[in-house]
């Protein structure tokens, strides 16, 4: 708790209520808080999981130098491999081969995918030492006359889960009406004045520090960095099919096959890599 209690009037009685309906407020909010990230934290792993697992079959697609790669696995789960050849399509007015094409096209998404994270962080929208696993990350409070200087870990999380109460309408009023119950007029202006109603309140702050974040975001999307994640258009454009021609390869080499059955097994041999993950690399 961070209400700073000046005025002669506010009892000690007064302090310590404040901080029981505080601290009621926090447990309750906590695990309401917990219980509204399982579906998307849920979605998001089911999207990344997806992701990997495209990226993996891709890449086996275009790992050859002159063919391609696709494949199977059969009821008794032996990988059945296929080499695929492009063909020749006008694109445009251009000859143009559909599986290097492809390759190149491939080539180029992963290429913009490995500098994502570092177009977020000259955008300042990415700090890359702000996640560690179990450990809050860097954290900064919002500018402006903000009396709170407690930067330990307890007292980041705690403030950020906050702000959400504060800036979101549908939970503001309940949030303020939590700490004021029980209390005399004194004390709950005083709590009113810290939270809300002042100028210098944490909910005018942290306004202004979300506004400066959607800011920050907005000029992203306009920037040159982010155009190829706000459309990408494919060298043969969005209707033009590529045509390959495959056939099943008789004697296929045994690291096709052991890669084949790791991308359908959700295995990984990439060493301290784990197959989920938003790093993986591409060919």
């Amino acid at each position: 708790m961070i209400v700073l209690f000046t005025n002669p009037l506010i009892t000690n009685d007064q302090k310590k209520l404040f901080k029981k309906n505080y601290t009621n407020y926090v447990q309750t909010y906590r695990t309401n808080f917990l219980n509204s990230l399982t579906t998307p934290v849920n979605t998001l792993s089911t999207i990344q999981q997806e992701y990997v697992y495209n990226i993996d079959r891709l890449n086996f697609v275009v790992s050859g130098s002159s063919i391609g790669y696709d494949g199977k696995l059969n009821k008794q789960n032996i990988a059945i491999i296929y080499t695929l050849t492009g063909t020749t399509e006008d694109v445009n007015g251009t000859p143009t081969n559909t599986l290097t094409s492809l390759r190149n096209d491939y080539l180029s998404i992963g290429g913009s995918n490995n500098s994502f994270l570092s177009g977020l962080t000259n955008a300042n929208l990415y700090n890359t030492t702000g996640y560690k696993p179990k450990t809050p990350g860097t954290w900064t409070a919002p500018s402006g006359l903000f009396l709170y200087t407690s930067f330990n870990e307890y007292r980041q999380r705690e403030y950020t889960l906050m702000s959400r109460a504060l800036l979101q309408k549908d939970l503001k009023e309940g949030f303020i009406n939590a700490l004021v119950r029980g209390l005399n007029q004194a004390t709950t202006n005083a709590v009113k004045f810290f939270y809300d109603t002042s100028d210098t309140s944490l909910r005018v702050q942290w306004t202004l520090s979300n506004n400066e974040g959607k800011t920050l975001l907005a000029d992203y999307k306009t920037s040159d960095a982010a155009k190829p994640y706000i459309k990408y258009t494919p060298s043969f454009g969005t209707t033009q099919k590529r045509i390959t021609v495959f056939a099943e390869e008789l004697a296929p080499p045994n690291d096709k096959k052991q890669t084949l059955q790791n991308i359908y097994s959700n295995k990984n041999n990439n060493g301290d890599k784990t197959p989920y993950n938003f790093k993986r690399k591409f060919l």
